[in-house]
């Protein structure tokens, strides 16, 4: 019997679940970072949920040939660097797609491995794609793809018919020799960041295009090869980041805010940041609510999962992970602190009305004698008397009115 379905069917949706919906010609850059060279060339997985409108497979080939005439590429990008791996793509006929780069006499060659499962049918489906080549031979070397969970068949007009997982670096129909695959970052091979829902090359050159249409969520990049069970149990719950070692970089798109037109949106994992589209505002996914099967499992202690906090509540304006592991040292929001300074300042303008009233009403003298300190119990206490009884006290100032201050009579 398996687990994950009974864990899934006890599980709940989380509110506040987000997506970005890409619409063509429309891209998220994750700017350079040292942390994507060394990390994410030998070994890799990448996640993510995917919703691809609905067409039929002859309308999906059709419109393959099309952009093959025009001399377009023959896949789309999901999530992946222009010019190296990692790689998760989709083709043009509407099958999961994953690459490695390769070096030496194949001169930035790509080795590929194409899906068989038809996505284009306006169900969200799990993309994952897996290299392994950290080993020490390099016939070792394993590239996977999966969907849904599961080892995907190999396909399309590149596959070497080796099977699945492939090792590129074995003979094969296609490579007798072999393939020889980067493992570390030559020359200009890794100074691009990471991309997703397209490439785009300021000044529309070089490597821009290759743009998809449909909803992106949950996207996971580890610095490791994942296995196939790790994958899928996992692949539908929301990550607790401190928990996973592992992981670079994860998109849920769930920031509070975005719906308003935040152009950035950010990674819980390692703290990095993507930007949507230009600076000029073009080629910006929308954000939308996600109906990716993404759901809490009971107890879980990730962010979203954690339940609502009233706004009376003591908790009010804290972060779930906060709330959830108060002995943690977490630093504080700006949300957090902006309310402890307005709360500071309500503070200080109540005392200050207190003192005020209680020097005109009650003769508190500031000057603070040692006689007249122990007066200011009884004077402050003959204040919050009249406050809470809502007494009308003659001499006091009323509401301010245009041209001045009125004094009751």
């Amino acid at each position: 019997m398996r687990l994950l379905p009974l864990l899934l069917a006890e599980a709940a949706a989380y509110e506040g679940n987000f997506c970005l919906k890409f619409s063509g010609a429309q891209y998220v850059r994750v700017p350079h970072e040292v942390s994507m060279n060394a990390p994410l060339i030998d070994t890799w997985t990448v996640e993510a949920w995917v919703q691809f409108p609905r067409i039929s497979e002859s309308v999906a080939a059709e419109r393959a040939v099309d952009a093959a005439e025009r001399g377009e590429k023959r896949t789309l990008n999901v999530v992946g660097f222009p010019l190296r791996h990692p790689s998760l793509q989709v083709s043009r006929t509407g099958h999961a797609y994953t690459h490695v780069r390769g070096v030496g006499d194949q001169s930035g060659g790509q080795y590929s491995y194409e899906g068989t499962t038809y996505l284009f049918d306006g169900q969200w489906h799990h993309l994952a794609a897996v290299w392994d080549g950290g080993g020490d031979d390099e016939k070792d070397y394993t590239l996977a793809l999966y969907v849904d969970g599961q080892l995907e068949p190999a396909g399309g007009p590149d596959d070497d018919e080796s099977g699945e997982p492939k090792h590129p670096s074995r003979p094969s129909k296609l490579h007798p020799s072999g393939y020889v695959i980067a493992s570390q970052c030559a020359e200009g091979l890794c100074d691009e960041g990471l991309h997703m829902g397209g490439f785009y090359q300021s000044g529309g050159k070089g490597y821009t295009g290759q743009f998809m249409q449909g909803n992106l969520d949950e996207v996971r990049i580890w610095k490791a090869p994942r296995s196939r069970e790790a994958i899928s149990s996992k692949r539908s719950v929301p990550l607790i980041p401190g928990d996973e070692p592992d992981l670079l970089f994860y998109f849920p798109f769930d920031e509070v805010g975005m719906e308003s037109g935040s152009i950035v949106v950010e990674s819980k994992a390692y703290p990095w940041f993507g930007i949507l589209g230009n600076s000029k505002g073009h080629g910006r996914p929308a954000r939308i609510e996600s109906t990716a099967p993404i759901s809490c499992l009971p107890g879980s202690k990730a962010a979203p999962c954690q339940p609502a906090i009233d706004a009376s509540s003591p908790k009010a304006g804290l972060s779930p992970s906060l709330i959830a592991s108060p002995s943690v040292d977490a630093p504080i929001s700006r949300r957090s602190m902006s309310a402890a300074v307005l709360i500071a300042l309500l503070l200080s303008a109540l005392f200050a009305s207190m003192v005020t009233r209680a020097v005109l009403l009650h003769g508190l003298d500031v000057s603070f004698s040692m006689s007249q300190l122990l007066q200011a119990p009884l004077a402050f206490g003959a204040m919050l008397h009249d406050m809470l009884r809502h007494k009308p006290v003659s001499g006091m100032p009323s509401v301010p009115k245009a041209g001045g201050y009125d004094t009751v009579a």
